[in-house]
């Protein structure tokens, strides 16, 4: 467990799962206290309150639980902290269906395998995988919307920023002031793991979604994971020049995804689109490290992004 100073009132929470996973949750204490994301059904007991007594602080003082998106990495401790605190939940609307249900977050992330007419046991690995670190769902207290202001008190206000694409809920929560935004997994760079993609399920709201935080030019921005920019792994606070090459690494991977998906539809075009994804992976495979996993012959989070693009390029909607 690790609790690190981002700046005043901001702490940043590091909270292991799965086999070498981190998610990174955030502490901001105004006068009221707010916790950005729970982690697994896990983190509470195991990484939270033992954070938050290093900070002269226990869970029961929790007032907001503020979900950038509702993924079992995210929300999973939020029906512990809830209980120890009574705590409100803010969740945007485009995911209140995952935060009130585990099965509709199974559902989420399992559809776009099938889709592609990936293994059967690669299906069900990845299920179980979200049933053991959802834990019981919370669903929410308030839904919160593009614009909304949290004031937290003592100069502390953040504005909600919804951006879309890894779910249709995704939220960033932006301090104005002193230029924070805590983007969760609204942008991830290069991957999560070494040799991955992105991970997100409509290409054209994430393309969308990039293009909104470039126009903020955050100063600090704050992810729910420690992304990978070119071949090596990123702080998950990032700085000023760091925070825009991080920002345009992102935006390049994703345009060249689009333009891989193009040229197999353009070769392939009456193929499935699993033989589509296959083809493209290979024309990426010769820009980027990839690592490619035994079941599917595609790197970990690659299906449901390769699939949004595949649909994108179908429908001629890609905003780039």
């Amino acid at each position: 467990m690790s609790v690190t100073e981002i700046q005043r009132g901001v702490h940043r929470i590091g909270a292991k799962y799965g086999e070498g996973l981190f998610v990174f949750l955030y502490v901001v204490k105004g006068d009221r206290l707010a916790l950005i994301d729970t982690g697994t059904v896990q983190h509470p007991q195991a990484f939270i309150q033992p954070a938050l007594a290093q900070l002269g602080m226990a869970l029961s003082d929790v007032d907001l639980i503020l979900n950038t998106h509702a993924h079992f990495d995210h929300v999973g401790g939020n029906l512990e902290v809830k209980r120890a605190s009574d705590a409100r939940i803010y969740v945007h609307s485009g995911d209140a269906a995952q935060a009130g249900s585990i099965e509709a977050q199974v559902e989420y992330m399992t559809a776009p395998l099938r889709a592609l007419g990936l293994p059967d046991a690669a299906v069900r690995q990845r299920a179980d995988f979200v049933r053991a670190m959802a834990g019981e769902a919370a669903g929410a207290d308030v839904m919160i919307s593009e614009g909304d202001a949290v004031d937290l008190g003592g100069g502390i206000t953040l504005k909600a920023i919804h951006t879309p694409g890894h779910t249709p809920g995704c939220i960033s929560y932006y301090w104005e002031s002193e230029g924070v935004l805590f983007s969760g997994d609204a942008i991830q760079g290069l991957g999560g793991t070494p040799g991955d993609t992105p991970y997100y399920f409509d290409a054209c709201s994430y393309r969308r979604t990039l293009s909104t935080v470039l126009e903020l030019k955050p100063h600090i921005l704050c992810t729910g994971h420690a992304y990978f920019m070119r071949g090596y792994p990123t702080e998950p606070t990032l700085r000023g020049a760091d925070a825009k090459a991080f920002l345009d690494g992102a935006v390049e991977l994703a345009d060249t995804i689009h333009r891989a998906v193009e040229a197999a539809v353009s070769r392939m075009p009456r193929a499935a689109k699993g033989d589509i994804a296959l083809e493209a992976m290979w024309e990426l495979a010769y820009r980027y490290p990839l690592r490619l996993m035994r079941e599917t012959r595609l790197p970990r989070s690659a299906g449901p992004t390769l699939l949004t693009h595949i649909e994108a390029v179908l429908a001629g909607s890609y905003p780039a």
